[in-house]
């Protein structure tokens, strides 16, 4: 389980990783979010991040129709 959950459905990119970026910058080194987001380009845009900004991508997974994305700030 993520340390916070940040809820983005319906947004469109850049948003979701906006959002994501905010958290993870307030988050200590070891600490996770789970980023749900139903924008089809998450599956794509996310990951992509997640690699550029050198976190940890521990998990990915749909539930209700929405991808969620669990984060680790390394």
């Amino acid at each position: 389980m993520a340390d916070q959950r940040i809820e983005v459905r319906d947004a469109r990119c850049p948003i979701p990783i906006l959002r994501a970026s905010e958290a993870l910058r307030r988050a200590g080194i070891g600490e996770s979010i789970e980023l749900v987001t139903t924008d089809p380009m998450a599956a794509v845009d996310v990951p992509a991040w997640v690699d550029d900004m050198g976190y940890d991508l521990k998990e990915t997974f749909e539930t209700d129709g929405a991808q969620s994305f669990v984060i680790v700030k390394a």
